[in-house]
């Protein structure tokens, strides 16, 4: 899986998931600008040093959207029929990779909420 930081303006930057064989996921504009440490790279990092598996980043490998990621519309379906169908399956792969424990999710939010306090202390 790639990740691609993509800063689109003054205070402002998206994400693009980019996976082998999926769509290409894009959020924009993306939570928590930050000039050096955006809020999405803290979950990047605290969830690889952490080996948690069903974050954010985890849900995205699996194929999942993490509930907070959309088609990139370049990437998408052209058909809108085609592009609904292909939100829907997004959306139940999502709601299975959720059902799994969300502990990890819990488990990333608060590290990275230490990471950026203690990036900005």
């Amino acid at each position: 899986m790639e990740v691609v930081f993509e800063r689109t303006g003054q205070r402002s930057y998206a994400i693009e998931i980019r996976r082998v064989g999926a769509p290409v996921l894009r959020m924009d504009p993306a939570p928590g600008f930050d000039q050096w440490f955006p809020h999405d790279l803290q979950h990047l990092v605290v969830e690889e040093q952490l080996g948690l598996t069903d974050g954010i980043y985890g849900r995205l490998a699996n194929g999942g959207t993490a509930s907070t990621f959309n088609l990139a519309t370049a990437d998408g379906p052209q058909d809108k029929r085609a592009a609904a169908r292909q939100r829907r399956k997004l959306k139940r792969r999502d709601a299975a990779l959720a059902s799994n424990d969300a502990n990890d999710f819990a488990r990333s939010e608060r590290a990275t909420y230490i990471a950026w306090h203690r990036a900005h202390t």
